[in-house]
């Protein structure tokens, strides 16, 4: 047997390891950035994100309708007879108007800090929420957690 025939069989064995490695470093690396929320926590989110998102459209784009928050009203009603006002009452405060007046003071802060409305569109915060938006909303759909009221 030669010895550089050896070597040859070993390249691609190492290259796949290399490869193997590398692929659960990336999957590993990406599941930290984006968790995985279940059950409360990703309806949480995902209403904070419609209203973010709403709050977005309404200072950048002049849209006054709430739609995304609309669209997770109606995803709540159907599923859990339950409305977002009173699922922001059960699950994150008292009075939803002090929520939503906190949300949009801090998103306005942070659309402030990117320089306004060109800028932070120009900078992905608009497509951003629309991405997290449409993500969390299709995990609500196939979620099968229930609030317990």
């Amino acid at each position: 047997m030669k010895k550089g025939s050896k070597n040859v069989t070993f390249i691609p064995v190492w290259a796949l390891m290399l490869w193997v490695l590398s692929a659960f470093a990336l999957s590993t690396a990406s599941a930290e950035t984006e968790p995985e929320l279940k059950g409360e926590a990703l309806h949480i989110a995902l209403v904070e994100t419609a209203l973010k998102y709403d709050f977005f459209n309404q200072r950048c784009r002049g849209v006054s309708a709430s739609q995304n928050e609309a669209k997770v009203n109606r995803l709540f009603i159907e599923k859990y007879n339950l409305t977002v006002n009173n699922f922001i009452k059960r699950f994150l405060t008292d009075d939803p108007r002090d929520t939503e007046s906190a949300m949009k003071k801090s998103l306005y802060a942070e659309i402030y800090k990117l320089g306004g409305c060109q800028e932070a569109r120009r900078k992905g915060l608009e497509s951003e929420l629309k991405k997290d938006f449409r993500r969390l909303y299709e995990q609500v759909e196939s979620s099968p957690w229930f609030p317990i009221l």
